[in-house]
């Protein structure tokens, strides 16, 4: 995924906010170690093209994932909240690939909540490419990764195009606050470390970096107030 500064038209500007944060943005802490996280937004004054923009300064090698989820009940959408319920709400779920990137491996659901004055977080897998069956753990085994250490190169022989769902929580209760959102993994591909490696031609190879990443993208939560 790639970071975008977004604005609006009153306030302050675009080009001004990635002056303030770009600190933040694009020196990860922990060094060369770490992967990039980022994100992708826009800010609306009304729900009309004309008044809303995003500032494109997207890279041209990052990943852009398509990802929709909303909730059935009302049509909630991505970042927007809802109201009491007796029973678990229904969230649908599309997620299409970056035509210049690699095939999807799966689509997760993460909940979070408080209980006891603790938070806690569960992961869901709930779309996957291929016909992997879900262990006793109820786990997902790993899509195999196709990376070429040589040549920093891949494949999409594994993956899917798209993957969608429709997907209900399994532990809901109507009277706990929670928050939802999708995250989507792409195959693997290689890591910044391993094109580095290639690219200048370093004979003694990673030194103790990954060689291959899961790039992913995920989505702005979605609320639920009892």
């Amino acid at each position: 995924m790639a970071r975008t500064a977004v604005g609006s038209r009153s306030g302050i500007g675009g080009y001004e906010l990635l002056d303030q944060l770009s600190e933040q943005f694009f020196r990860p802490a922990g060094g060369y170690g770490a992967n990039f996280s980022s994100s992708v937004g826009c800010i609306s004054e009304e729900s009309t093209l004309d008044r809303s923009f995003i500032l494109p300064i997207l890279a041209e090698d990052l990943t852009r994932l398509d990802v929709t989820a909303l909730l059935d009940r009302g049509n909630v959408p991505m970042g927007g909240e809802l109201g009491s319920l007796g029973q678990p709400p229904k969230l649908l779920i599309h997620a299409l690939k970056d035509p210049d990137s690699a095939h999807l491996d799966r689509v997760q659901v993460i909940k979070g909540w408080i209980e006891n004055g603790k938070s806690y977080e569960r992961v869901y897998d709930v779309a996957w490419s291929g016909d992997r069956a879900v262990d006793e753990q109820g786990r997902i085994p790993p899509v195999p990764d196709t990376v070429d250490i040589e040549t920093a190169s891949y494949s999409n022989e594994y993956g899917a195009p798209s993957l969608s769902a429709v997907w209900a929580d399994p532990g809901f209760d109507g009277r706990q606050a929670a928050f939802y959102y999708v995250r989507v993994l792409e195959v693997p591909t290689p890591r910044h470390s391993l094109l580095d490696v290639v690219a200048l031609g370093i004979e003694t190879g990673l030194s103790g970096e990954a060689a291959s990443i899961h790039e992913r993208a995920y989505t702005s939560p979605i609320f639920y107030r009892p």
